[in-house]
């Protein structure tokens, strides 16, 4: 009686322990929305959306479908919105643009979430390896040779 007793606390636990490792998961996109906060999506509403959105996606871009939600997903084009938007070619001279401080706010949320990204999910791209074999060094110098 004492073991069953004893037993069927320690599985409650694991299990509240499983839900909550899941659910931490699970919400690992909203957290990233939470960081990014108002000020990106306060711009890409304001000064993006009418020339980026699902209806008319200029230059295919359609910030309404990459979500904000799922930065990580998305982390490529999150990443060229902010070369453009730090070079100001974004939005265009033609159309309203944001002032200094919507600029400086943004890029700092939308940065310092892409390098969180960036640090949790390194990619350090190709690397090349140079093998030195006796093969490999024989043909090279009989290459010099010839």
């Amino acid at each position: 009686m004492i073991r069953r007793t004893f037993l069927l606390p320690f599985w409650i636990m694991v299990l509240l322990l499983g839900v909550c490792i899941c659910a931490i998961q699970a919400d690992e996109p909203s957290v990233s929305a939470a960081l990014l906060g108002l000020p990106v999506q306060n711009l890409v509403n304001e000064f993006c959306l009418d020339c980026h959105s699902s209806d008319d996606p200029t230059a295919d871009l359609d910030l309404e479908s990459v979500s904000l939600v799922a930065v990580a997903r998305n982390s490529e084009v999150w990443e060229k919105a902010v070369r453009k938007l730090r070079s100001r070619q974004m939005p265009p001279s033609d159309v309203p643009r944001p002032d200094e401080s919507t600029y400086d706010a943004a890029l700092t949320s939308l940065e310092h979430l892409l390098d969180r990204i960036a640090k949790g999910h390194p990619s350090p791209g190709l690397t090349a390896k140079m093998y030195k074999s006796p093969l490999l060094r024989s043909s090279i110098l009989r290459q010099i040779d010839d």
